[in-house]
Parts: structure tokens; C-alpha cells; sequence
């Protein structure tokens, strides 16, 4: 019989707090990580996307045979005064941080100054609000999962870092050519590095097996087995992958407030066992 869970944390709070402080050997616990809350909120039952312009969110949403383009900064915060086109047409300002024109057929090529960027989203699809359910509750219902996880503010210094997750509290993860740190319930231990010793801190309980979103709006089947949408939660935009027996999250990108993620998911329920470390 499995265990029942309770939603905690969604995952990427777990992730994404512990990759970017580096988690040194003060503890402190895994928290949810500082986004201010965005301007933007895209048209109900849009179709969405999003892209990494630096530092800043460049968003998509279609609908009804309109183009609106939403651009973010760092801060959460609408971009004003840019030239956008949409379909190498001229788009109109719409509100803070908003452009929009009539939206062209096929993929949509959005451009502001020297970039562009193409997304093939349709402009209209199939609701994918079932898929992304099936997609909550597979994942809530793993005992053992990995994840390799790439993770930037902008477009320099990723943090790569590998997972290992075990229901319902467990976790180990090791930032590549860095830190690490093993969680079980309400302890901690952290090094720097792979030759240093292990520092033990108090950790707030966290439930390891939620996927990295928590409420999903304008969910839609944008291709064979994924589905895009936009979290009120993160504030951010989802594009997922998943396994079509298993209705589990294969891959998922994140385009949020400075936080840029790309998840990989793989040994769902295989063998694992989370401990504290040896002389820790």
C-alpha cells in the first residue's frame, strides 16, 4: 500500500532554493525561493509559451486570432517602450509589458531589435488541463525518482545539479563540480565539496513528490505528448513532456522571474534508499 502525502512544497521550490543558495554547510533549510510577482498574466484560455530573452521572459499567447506578447524583467515587471513584431508586423502596445497584433497562420516569429525567436505553438489546441492531472498525480504517487536539473538567472553561470528524491522526505543532490547536501525529514548535512566533511543542520520537513508547478491555468496539447501552460503559483511558464503509458513528466522547462529551468525526470521507482552519510 503507498503512503499517503500531503502537498507541502512543489518541487521547485525544493530545487530551485537549494541550487542557487549552493547550499553551504550553515543549513537553513529549503525555502521557497524570492520571485516578485508578475505583472503579467496571459488571456485566459490562450494558448502559451514562453523564451529566455537574458535575463527577461518573452511570452506567447494566442488566441481568438490575436498575438499577445508579454515581456518580463528580472523583477517580475512589464517591459515598456520596446519595438515587437509579430509576424514581422509591428505590434501594439496592450498594457504593461504587452504587445499584440493579428496573430499570423502557422508558427509565430517574434522579434524585438536584433533577436527573434519562433514558436510553433498552434494557435489553437486541445485542452491538456486532464493530461497535466494524470501528469500531478503519477509523480505524487512515485516512491523513488531522478532528476538532473539545469538551473540560471540569465544567460551565464547555470547551476547543473543532480537529484535523487525518496517518498516521502528524502533527497540528495550534488551540484556539479560543487556542493552537496542529503536531507531525511527534519535533518540536514551539506559540504562544500565531495572531500570535505559533513555539517548536520536542523530542515524543515518537505515533500519531495510534487511536480515543479502547482496551479496551472491555460493548459493546452501543444504536440504529441506535451503540453504547455502558465502557474499563477511561479509565476512562470511551463512546457512539459511526458511518458504516454505512465502519464509521468519525462522533461519539463521552466521560463519564470529570473529562474530558467530545464528538468530532466528518469529511474521513476527504481531501487533507492536515502540515508544519513557515514559519520554524519
Amino acid at each position: 500500500m503507498r503512503r499517503r502525502r500531503s502537498f507541502l512544497l512543489p518541487l521547485a521550490a525544493v530545487t530551485a532554493a537549494a541550487a542557487l543558495a549552493g547550499c553551504g554547510g550553515s543549513g537553513g533549510g529549503v525555502s521557497l525561493p524570492t520571485l516578485q510577482p508578475a505583472v503579467v498574466v496571459p488571456p485566459r484560455g490562450a494558448v502559451v509559451d514562453a523564451r529566455e530573452w537574458g535575463s527577461r521572459d518573452v511570452a506567447l499567447a494566442r488566441k481568438g486570432g490575436v498575438a499577445t506578447v508579454d515581456v518580463v524583467d528580472s523583477q517580475g515587471h512589464g517591459v515598456d517602450g520596446l519595438t515587437v513584431r509579430i509576424g514581422g508586423k509591428k505590434a501594439a502596445p496592450c498594457g504593461t509589458g504587452c504587445y499584440r497584433a493579428p496573430d499570423p497562420a502557422g508558427p509565430v516569429t517574434v522579434g524585438i531589435g536584433t533577436r527573434s525567436w519562433t514558436f510553433t505553438i498552434p494557435a489553437d489546441a486541445p485542452s491538456g488541463t486532464a493530461i497535466v492531472a494524470q501528469a500531478e498525480r503519477a509523480y505524487a504517487n512515485l516512491e523513488t525518482v531522478a532528476l538532473e536539473q539545469r538551473l540560471a538567472s540569465g544567460p551565464v553561470n547555470p547551476v547543473v545539479t543532480l537529484f535523487e528524491f525518496e517518498a516521502p522526505d528524502r533527497l540528495r543532490y550534488t551540484n556539479v563540480g560543487g556542493s552537496q547536501a542529503i536531507v531525511v525529514g527534519s535533518s540536514r548535512w551539506d559540504r562544500p565539496t565531495a572531500h570535505d566533511p559533513w555539517t548536520r543542520s536542523p530542515q524543515q520537513r518537505v515533500n519531495v513528490m510534487h511536480p515543479p508547478w502547482r496551479t496551472p491555468i491555460d493548459a493546452h496539447v501543444v504536440a504529441p505528448n506535451t503540453v504547455t501552460f502558465f502557474d499563477l503559483n511561479t509565476r512562470a511558464w511551463f512546457r512539459v513532456v511526458v511518458e504516454p503509458a505512465s502519464k509521468l513528466p519525462t522533461s519539463v522547462r521552466m521560463t519564470g522571474i529570473s529562474h530558467f529551468m530545464t528538468d530532466r525526470f528518469s529511474r521513476f521507482d527504481a531501487p533507492m534508499h536515502i540515508t544519513p552519510p557515514s559519520g554524519g
